[in-house]
């Protein structure tokens, strides 16, 4: 039940399509940082880069979340549990974020923000990883095969939605 609790709390506030409204008025007195070093060269950007900004925050969330060793705790946990269906399983986990950050293909399509577009890039990339089994820099845990096979269910499921999508002659964006 925690665990269900916390993933919709990261989906309600991070990963919802309300979830980084700002006023306009806002964003025009927030000034980019003018700090540069070795590891960070001087930025000529003159306004506030909300959109990384944003970005990296959702796609640290993810790899968090899609993490192998996570989802290796997940597959085990199951058999900690006198009730596996009382588990939060990967199955679980994926159908909640598909849902969530595809929100906009779900029912009538909508158009989709640039915020959204971001994050909906980032999911991709990250169910690719656990799909092709890629590890991450200094990770030596696998992705559980539960887990690569759950990813192939999730991605391919997400192409046709996004078909009948295009061929219910929706606006999407085509970026």
């Amino acid at each position: 039940a925690e665990q269900r609790a916390a993933v919709k709390l990261i989906v309600d506030k991070a990963f919802a399509a309300d979830a980084w409204g700002y006023e306009p008025s806002l964003l025009n007195k927030l000034a980019p940082s003018r700090w540069g070093d070795w590891s960070e060269p001087f930025s000529l950007q003159v306004d506030f880069p909300l959109h990384s900004i944003v970005g990296s925050m959702q796609s640290a969330l993810l790899r968090s979340l899609l993490d192998n060793a996570r989802l290796t705790r997940m597959v085990e946990n199951t058999a900690r549990v006198s009730r596996p269906a009382d588990a939060y399983s990967i199955a679980e986990l994926f159908a909640t974020l598909n849902s969530s950050i595809w929100s906009e293909i779900a029912g009538t399509p909508q158009n989709i923000t640039s915020f959204r577009r971001n994050l909906q890039r980032a999911y991709i990339s990250e169910m690719t990883r656990v799909l092709m089994n890629e590890r991450p820099p200094f990770v030596n845990i696998n992705a559980p095969e539960d887990a690569r096979s759950l990813a192939r269910y999730e991605l391919t499921s997400l192409s046709e939605r996004l078909g009948r999508a295009q061929a219910a002659g929706s606006s999407l964006d085509a970026t």
